[in-house]
C-alpha cells in the first residue's frame, strides 16, 4: 500500500501562541515554557463517525468553534461538524474522495483537500454547505494557513506533482505551484510563526521549508530517517518531525536544523500537536495510543489510550486534543482532568463524590470518562455520573484506617486523589427517661411541686428539668428535684408534669399529677356558747363550739378562770376538732366560770364567755 492511502494527516492550530525563537546546541533538546501544573491527561468523550477512514481533525482558530473531521475513502468523502462542548455531530457535508486534510480560517471557512479529486472543497462553516470546488495539483495531502495574516492557504502536493501550492484567500486566486526535488514524497506541512512553511517527504526521508515571499524550496532537514509524515511547529518556533517507520520524533531548532534531538516514540507515530504550554503530542497508529513529550526535556511524560488506527491530531483553541482513530472510525477528545472528591473522610457506606475540574468553560464528558474509583487499589461498586455534570458519586466500601483512593481514567492513567480516613459511628446517643411520681401542695395562686429523678439518665446526666403546668401559666426550670410555681389562678384546677435535660437532649415528659387547686388562705376562727346542765348527773357547764380554717385534727386547749380568780389557768383537756370543725367541753362544779379556747401554739383564740353560778 502507498503512503499516501495509508497515512493521516493530522491539522495543528497555532492561533495565540507566540514565543522567541529558541537555539539547539549539541544534543540538547529545544528550550520551551516548563510545565508547572498537575495534571492527568483523560479520554473525555468518543465520538463514532461511521463506516470508512477518517482521514483528518481540525478546529477553528477561536474558542468555543466547532471541531471538524474529515471521512471517506477513494469513492466518496464527507466533513462533519461535532459540537465542541458536548461532543455531538450537529451536522455533514459531502466533500471530494479521500479528504485528506482540512483548515479553518477566522471567517468559519473550512478548507478541505481531496485527494483523489485533486480539488479543495471550500464549505460555509456556519451553515455546513458547499460554498465552490477548486481545482489544486493532484494528490493534495495537507493543508495549512498563514499565521501572521489569515490570507493564505497552503498546500502539499503528492505523487507526481511533488510541490506546493498556495492559494490567496479569501478569493483562492493568486496560486503558485513551486516544486519539491524529484526524490521527495511530499506529505505533511505546518507554518512557522513567520509564514515559513516546512513540509515533511515521505519518500526522500527530509524535511524542506517554503519561503512564501519567494516562493522558493529548500532543504530544511535531511536522514530523517525512515519515514517522516507528521510535522508540527510549536510556538518558540521548533520544528517537531514524526518518523512513522523508525517509530520517532525529531526536533529541530527553525534557526539551525542542523543541530537536532530524537525522541523515540513506539507505534508508528503519525500526527503531531502542541499543546497551549508547549507539550508535544504524538498520535502512534499501531499502538492505538497518544504520546505526551516534555518541551523542555523532550522525555516521554504521559501515554493516553485511545481509538483504533490513532493518526491524525489536532489542538482546540480551548486546550482540547481531537484525535482521528482511522480504523475504528472514531474521534477521541482528550483533556486534562483535575478530579477532586469532596470529602476525605467519612463512614463506610457513606455517598461520596468526584468531580473533573480543569476542563474548559461549559464541557461536558462522557459517562465512560471515569473508569473506576479506587479505595486502596480496590475498585468500588455502586458508583454512576451525576446526571449532566461531570461529577461521579457512590457509596464509600467497606474499610478501615486510612487508605489511598484514585480515580482510573479512560486513556489509561489515574489520579491520586489523596488519603481516605475512614471515621467510626459513635455510639448511640440515649435521652434520659420520664421523671416519675409528680406531686404538688397548693398555695394562694401558687403551688410546691416535687418528682423524683428518671429511673435511667441514659448516655448522660441530668442537668435541668423543666416542669409544666396544665391548663398552661405554670413553669420553672430546676437543677433541683422540687420547685414552687407561681402566678396560678386560685380556684382552677392544674396538674403538673415534668422532663429531664441531658446530653442527648429533652427526655418525654413525666405522667401528670394529681389535681392542685390553688386557693385564697381562710383566717381560722373559733365560736363558743356555754351554759348550765349536768354533767354525769351532777350540776355542771356546757361548752359548745365551731371552728373553721383549723382543719380536721385541730386540738384545742381549754383556759379558765372560776369565780374571783385574777387569770386564767390553762386546763388539762384537749379537744379534737372533728370533720365539720365543731367540739364540746364540759365541767361539774357550781361556780361561776369565765371560758375560752387557744390552739395548742395559742396562735387562734375563741371568744371568752362566763356561765354564772
Amino acid at each position: 500500500m502507498s503512503p499516501i492511502r495509508s497515512i493521516v494527516v493530522a491539522i495543528s492550530l497555532f492561533t495565540g501562541i507566540a514565543a522567541a525563537p529558541v537555539t539547539l546546541t549539541g544534543a540538547a533538546p529545544p528550550v520551551a515554557a516548563a510545565v508547572t501544573a498537575e495534571e492527568v491527561m483523560a479520554v473525555i468523550a468518543t465520538v463514532e463517525i461511521g463506516p470508512r477512514d477518517i482521514l483528518a481533525v481540525g478546529s477553528g482558530p477561536d474558542p468555543g468553534d466547532s471541531i471538524y473531521v474529515t471521512r471517506g475513502n477513494n469513492f466518496e468523502g464527507f466533513l462533519y461538524r461535532i459540537n465542541p462542548l458536548t461532543f455531538v455531530i450537529d451536522d455533514s457535508v459531502g466533500a471530494g474522495t479521500y479528504p485528506s486534510g482540512l483548515a479553518v480560517s477566522a471567517d468559519d471557512t473550512v478548507y478541505v483537500v481531496n485527494a483523489n479529486t485533486t480539488t479543495i472543497s471550500v464549505i460555509d462553516a456556519a451553515t455546513m454547505s458547499s460554498a465552490s470546488t477548486v481545482t489544486v495539483p493532484s494528490n493534495p495531502q495537507a493543508i495549512a494557513l498563514s499565521r501572521v495574516v489569515d490570507d493564505t492557504v497552503f498546500i502539499s502536493n503528492s505523487g507526481a506533482s511533488r510541490r506546493i501550492t498556495t492559494l490567496d484567500l479569501p478569493t483562492l486566486t493568486g496560486k503558485t505551484e513551486t516544486a519539491i526535488p524529484n526524490t521527495a514524497s511530499p506529505y505533511g506541512l505546518a507554518v512557522a510563526s513567520d509564514d515559513s512553511v516546512y513540509i515533511t517527504s515521505y519518500g526522500g526521508n527530509s524535511v524542506y521549508r517554503f519561503d512564501p515571499q519567494t516562493a522558493t524550496v529548500s532543504t530544511f532537514a535531511t536522514s530523517v530517517n525512515l519515514g517522516p509524515i507528521g510535522v508540527a511547529v510549536s510556538g518558540d518556533d521548533t520544528v517537531y518531525v514524526a518518523s512513522e517507520k523508525g517509530n520517532a520524533v525529531h526536533a529541530y531548532a527553525v534557526n539551525d536544523p542542523t543541530i537536532t534531538t530524537s525522541i523515540a516514540v513506539a507505534g508508528q507515530p503519525q500526527g503531531i500537536a502542541i499543546g497551549p504550554d508547549g507539550r508535544v503530542f504524538v498520535a502512534s497508529r499501531s499502538l492505538d495510543m497518544v504520546s505526551v513529550l516534555d518541551p523542555v526535556t523532550l522525555a516521554l511524560d504521559d501515554t493516553i489510550l485511545v481509538g483504533d488506527g490513532a493518526s491524525s491530531i489536532a489542538r482546540t483553541p480551548s486546550g482540547l486534543l481531537v484525535v482521528g482513530n482511522k480504523f475504528d472510525t472514531t474521534v477521541s477528545v482528550i483533556s486534562s482532568v483535575s478530579p477532586q472528591m469532596n470529602s476525605l473522610s467519612g463512614r463506610a457506606g457513606s455517598t461520596a463524590t468526584i468531580t473533573l475540574g480543569g476542563l474548559p468553560t461549559g464541557v461536558v464528558v462522557d459517562d465512560s470518562t471515569v473508569d473506576t474509583i479506587n479505595f486502596n487499589g480496590v475498585a468500588a461498586t455502586g458508583w454512576s455520573r451525576v446526571l449532566s455534570t461531570n461529577s461521579w458519586s457512590g457509596p464509600v466500601p467497606d474499610g478501615t484506617g486510612s487508605v489511598p483512593v484514585s480515580v482510573a481514567l479512560q486513556g489509561g492513567n489515574f489520579a491520586d486523589l489523596g488519603t481516605y480516613t475512614y471515621t467510626v459511628d459513635p455510639p448511640p446517643i440515649i435521652p434520659a427517661g420520664p421523671p416519675t411520681n409528680v406531686s404538688g401542695i397548693a398555695d394562694d395562686r401558687s403551688a410546691s411541686l416535687t418528682w423524683i429523678a428518671p429511673a435511667s439518665t441514659g448516655s448522660f446526666p441530668v442537668t435541668n428539668y423543666q416542669l409544666r403546668s396544665t391548663p398552661a401559666g405554670g413553669t420553672c426550670l430546676t437543677t433541683t428535684l422540687a420547685c414552687e410555681v407561681t402566678g396560678l389562678s386560685n380556684g382552677v384546677d392544674y396538674t403538673f408534669a415534668v422532663r429531664a435535660l441531658t446530653g442527648a437532649g429533652w427526655s418525654l415528659w413525666s405522667m401528670s399529677s394529681k389535681v392542685v387547686t390553688p386557693q385564697r388562705p381562710i383566717t381560722p376562727s373559733i365560736l363558743i356558747t356555754g351554759s348550765r346542765g349536768e354533767v354525769r348527773g351532777k350540776p355542771g357547764v356546757v361548752v359548745t363550739g365551731t371552728s373553721s380554717g383549723l382543719g380536721m385534727g385541730a386540738i384545742l386547749v381549754p383556759w379558765v378562770r372560776v369565780d374571783d380568780s385574777a387569770s386564767f389557768t390553762e386546763g388539762s383537756a384537749r379537744i379534737l376538732v372533728d370533720t365539720s370543725g365543731e367540739f364540746t367541753w364540759q365541767r361539774r362544779g357550781r361556780q361561776s366560770i369565765t371560758i375560752g379556747f387557744r390552739t395548742l401554739d395559742q396562735q387562734w383564740r375563741s371568744n371568752i364567755i362566763t356561765i354564772a353560778r
